[in-house]
């Protein structure tokens, strides 16, 4: 099956995870569900008619896996498609998001303007040391972010430069909160982290 089309005026609620075994096949997710709240998917495609979600939980690569080298001409086939996704759930006011998908959203930044997510007020991202940019690539799309949860771990792979001089406008107007979870304050990395939010943030910042 390459397309499923899910089409309901009562769907509140959306949840689908891509079964391992098929996860090498290409597929896509139609919605048709004007009263859509809540959806959470991995590894399959939503192209269509989600403007009324407020919340969403991705974990994808958009079918792109294929050796970082390659990754940006990848993306770029793919642009139209992530662009029609980004543009459906710009209206989310809550986001779980995972490293891969941040990882393919930095490239697409890359190719052109990042859609604003000026109604996202809660972020919870899962990033490494090797990523530091792109989170921060992706918190310039969101001006009105009061709550950022990070879920933070180490990589073995070099560690992005990040200009710890520039700062999303949101951590310095609108920010009120950062969760930092599975800091260590002994690395390298872990302390860079926790200094870059504790003065870009002027309200609370806690680490676990």
């Amino acid at each position: 099956m390459k397309t499923l089309c899910v089409r309901s005026q009562t769907l509140k609620i959306f949840c689908l995870t891509f079964h391992p075994v098929r996860s090498g096949t290409e597929g896509s997710v139609k919605i048709d569900a004007p009263r859509l709240k809540y959806m959470s998917f991995s590894d399959m495609i939503i192209v269509k008619n989600l403007n009324s979600l407020l919340k969403i939980d991705i974990d994808t690569d958009f079918n792109i896996n294929l050796p970082k080298s390659f990754i940006l001409k990848q993306v770029f086939s793919k642009r139209d498609i992530i662009h029609e996704f980004l543009t459906g759930i710009a209206s989310v006011t809550h986001m779980i998001i995972s490293q891969p998908t941040l990882e393919v959203l930095y490239h697409y930044s890359k190719l052109g303007p990042f859609p604003k997510f000026q109604n996202l007020s809660h972020l919870q991202a899962a990033f490494s040391s090797s990523s530091l940019l792109l989170l921060s690539v992706f918190l310039e799309s969101c001006s009105n972010l009061k709550s950022l949860v990070l879920d933070f771990s180490v990589s073995t792979e070099p560690e992005q430069k990040m200009d710890l001089t520039k700062v999303p406008q949101c951590l310095i107007s609108t920010l009120e909160r950062v969760e930092i979870n599975k800091l260590n304050m002994c690395e390298g990395p872990g302390m860079k982290l926790a200094t870059y939010y504790e003065f870009s943030s002027p309200q609370e910042t806690q680490s676990q």
